[in-house]
């Protein structure tokens, strides 16, 4: 289920795809970080990669030191909860020279020494996980919408997700992911397209999973479960094709149990 990825889209009954340190140091860090990003033409895109880059070096170094990693962990949980009230990944970017102050002030709180710690590292990793957490509700909402709108046209299914490359028919790119729904019970079918690591051939996938109805959410290996690859597009498509017409009764006969 790894290869799940989140993602947007409505396919109607007839099968189209429609898409609906010092205060002072820090600060100065990250001016300069902020005209990097004016540079590469893109600020969000560029303060996402300094919080990914902060969050992959801060976590060895805790990890080496166990003396600094339960304040260090403790400084990013309570860092990303007081960001709670930021909603956008915009508004992150707008006030990130402020955060390492917020880290100090976490710390603080808990009678916790900053001695030691780089409050630039912790608050990149708390960014990190408040932006991750903002995508996740936004994937959310746009499943639940998506969602309800294929039930208001009373459509049979509807894709939840879609990532890669679509070159036309039987020319999917590499690493191609599509996560469809059926409405009625939520029973999901996962079409994939990846490169075989022995011979850089195209595997073409499917499986089923359990979904949330409402919401797109994984929920369980389908009941019961089926998977299968094919080596070219054709029976691939053919099998997708008998699960969407109820070729595969076994399948989801009536509506999943949820946990």
């Amino acid at each position: 289920m790894a290869r799940l990825r989140t993602l947007t889209g409505v396919q109607g009954g007839d099968g189209a795809v429609r898409r609906d340190g010092p205060a002072g140091g820090d600060v100065r860090a990250a001016r300069e970080r902020a005209v990097a990003g004016a540079v590469s033409g893109d600020p969000i895109a560029e303060a996402i990669r300094r919080w990914r880059e902060a969050e992959t070096r801060l976590y060895p170094v805790i990890m080496a030191r166990p003396d600094l990693y339960e304040r260090s962990i403790l400084a990013v949980r309570k860092t990303v909860e007081s960001l709670q009230r930021i909603d956008t990944t915009e508004a992150l970017v707008a006030i990130e020279a402020e955060v390492p102050a917020l880290v100090r002030d976490a710390l603080a709180q808990h009678d916790a020494s900053a001695v030691e710690l780089d409050l630039n590292l912790i608050a990149g990793a708390a960014l990190k996980m408040r932006h991750v957490e903002i995508e996740a509700a936004s994937a959310r909402s746009r499943r639940t919408a998506v969602i309800a709108q294929a039930q208001a046209r009373g459509d049979a299914w509807v894709v939840v997700g879609e990532t890669g490359e679509r070159r036309g028919p039987g020319a999917l790119g590499p690493s191609y992911h599509r996560l469809e729904m059926r409405v009625a019970d939520g029973l999901g079918l996962h079409l994939y397209v990846e490169a075989d690591p022995s011979t850089a051939r195209p595997v073409y996938g499917l499986e089923t999973v359990r979904l949330d109805p409402a919401t797109g959410e994984w929920a369980g290996e389908g009941t019961p479960p089926l998977e299968a690859s094919f080596t070219s597009p054709e029976p691939w498509e053919a099998e997708a094709l008998a699960l969407r017409q109820g070729g595969h009764p076994g399948v989801f006969t009536s509506a999943p149990e949820m946990p």
